[in-house]
């Protein structure tokens, strides 16, 4: 992971990342039917890039969980196959974190009180523990086709 960097993707609307993640998405063909490109790529957060090559990338979209009353940032993110093993999906996740949390800060009126994920992958006995101490995603409950749903709120979060 040392060799691997990953730099601010969020709203900074770099021509040149969204160009890198588009080519990264089509290259590995793993958008899902119907996804457009470049709405997608308005939503990156960050990009992982080993040299050139990019390895990773993780976006969001601002969505309302009407039952946590809150608005959160619900993070994707897509690895390449080299890199699936090597932790890059939770480092992602973690410097994802506090590019979205100053963000929200900064944009007060957007109410936005933390992140989500829904745990796509398989992650063997790590999914078995309420609470991922490096990120504080915690096991909120199950999606309808059984994956979890994850949440961490930023320090500054306020709930009705």
């Amino acid at each position: 992971m040392s060799d691997i960097s990953i730099a601010p993707a969020w709203r900074l609307n770099d021509e040149t990342i969204e160009r890198a993640a588009i080519e990264f998405w089509t290259r590995l063909n793993i958008l899902p039917p119907g996804t457009a490109p470049a709405a997608r790529a308005k939503e990156l957060v960050a990009i992982a890039r080993q040299s050139s090559e990019v390895a990773g990338v993780a976006t969001a979209s601002i969505e309302a969980l009407p039952t946590l009353r809150s608005r959160l940032a619900m993070v994707r993110c897509a690895v390449a196959p080299p890199y699936r093993k090597s932790r890059l999906a939770s480092e992602l996740i973690a410097g994802s974190q506090p590019i979205l949390e100053r963000w929200s800060l900064d944009n007060p009126s957007a109410l936005l009180q933390g992140i989500g994920i829904v745990l796509e992958a398989d992650l063997g006995d790590k999914a078995r523990q309420p609470v991922w101490p490096r990120t504080g995603l915690t096991l909120i409950g199950y999606t309808p086709q059984g994956k979890q749903i994850r949440v961490a709120w930023f320090r500054h979060a306020r709930v009705d």
